[in-house]
């Protein structure tokens, strides 16, 4: 047994009976709130030839209807424009990271600087000291949008239907200790973790977004309203009609899950990025998979890659918590339904992990090895 410095919790996992070990900072939760510069952004987005079209499967909820119709007047305006053109290239996440990683609109101002994929993905050459001049521009038309449009006077008039959503995610938070499980798992910490339920994004949307200060990284997860499973169930089953009130953030199971999968990105990523040559030696086993993960918008096989390792994450997360049963739901789901069929070997590869924490004692650590589960999918 080893021992940890006062001031740590010392976590114990069980993993198919073997215990893995950590030390886990004390008394870390989950803030809930929503970001209005994140409102300010789905609002763009809803207005824009590609996202008013978009909508999971039945409709829009009644939110999402609302600000397309208030907001008609200004579909023209610049600020929709540049996001329209953002959106044409298949990426909407960057203009969430310019969102939460810039001060309060109208007068919103760069205060951290972004990774440069975001902005090579805002540029239209992919170059970067392009990429800076559009994050720039686009700032600015999102201060002169927030004014033209009228926001303030609409996000006060919604200050209580805020408030409501903000409870509702509230009361679902997955159970305490959350955190310092995921912390002791990958073993590794960061400064804050942020639940940010947007009511004007795509329903569904789940997005993850990494702030760089200077107390460390503040991870945000912003997502969308969902419809409860028994809910979905049933407008599938054609026993209810489907109704735009049916879109909600009381949903814990969907709270719960997003937790796990975007909070876990942020974990998985970072380290990712530093063995993509490696992780992209195996980038024939895309082809199998394509057009699904395609329509999952994983459009490159790293992007793939990752998702199964994130994924392969919450299942042993869950199975951590003491949810087997969830742990079997999502393992079921992600291989037959999403087709995320390498999942076994990853989840077999992370059995190893958890079981070797004395050579192994972060997922970093571990990486090489995790990678090579890759080629033991290859060859089944």
């Amino acid at each position: 047994m080893r021992l940890f410095p006062l001031g740590m919790a010392l976590l114990v996992l069980w993993a198919d009976g073997a215990p893995f070990w950590h030390a886990s900072a004390q008394a870390k939760g989950i803030e809930v709130s929503v970001n209005l510069n994140v409102e300010t952004v789905a609002c763009l987005f809803s207005l824009t030839e590609q996202g008013a079209s978009q909508r999971y499967g039945f409709g829009f909820s009644s939110h999402r209807k609302e600000v397309m119709a208030r907001f008609a007047y200004v579909r023209d305006h610049a600020a929709v424009e540049m996001s329209d053109e953002v959106l044409e290239r298949g990426v909407w996440a960057p203009p969430l990271w310019v969102a939460l990683n810039s001060s309060s609109f109208p007068n919103g101002r760069l205060v951290h600087d972004l990774p440069p994929w975001v902005y090579q993905a805002v540029s239209s050459t992919g170059d970067i000291e392009d990429g800076r001049a559009k994050v720039a521009a686009y700032i600015q038309l999102l201060n002169n949008f927030y004014r033209d449009a009228g926001l303030d006077t609409f996000y006060k008039e919604k200050t209580p239907f805020y408030r409501r959503v903000e409870g509702q995610v509230k009361r679902n938070l997955p159970p305490e200790g959350f955190i310092g499980v995921m912390e002791s798992y990958y073993g590794m910490a960061h400064a804050r973790y942020v639940l940010v339920p947007s009511p004007a994004i795509l329903e569904f949307a789940g997005i993850g977004v990494a702030v760089q200060t200077e107390e460390g990284t503040e991870v945000y997860n912003v997502f969308g309203a969902s419809l409860p499973r028994a809910v979905k169930d049933s407008i599938e089953a054609g026993t209810r009609k489907f109704d735009p009130d049916d879109f909600t953030f009381d949903d814990p199971e969907r709270i719960r899950e997003l937790s796990v999968h975007e909070f876990g990105h942020a974990f998985i990523n970072p380290v990712a990025e530093r063995y993509r040559d490696q992780l992209n030696r195996y980038s024939y086993l895309y082809a199998p998979i394509r057009k699904r993960m395609s329509e999952l918008t994983y459009q490159d096989w790293w992007d793939c890659a990752v998702e199964h390792i994130v994924r392969a994450g919450e299942i042993q997360i869950a199975k951590a918590l003491g949810e087997e049963k969830s742990a079997q739901r999502l393992m079921k789901d992600y291989t037959e339904r999403y087709q995320f069929i390498y999942l076994p070997q990853i989840v077999s590869a992370l059995e190893k992990y958890e079981q070797n924490q004395s050579v192994f004692p972060t997922i970093e650590a571990y990486f090489p090895e995790l990678v090579k589960a890759f080629e033991d999918a290859a060859q089944e």
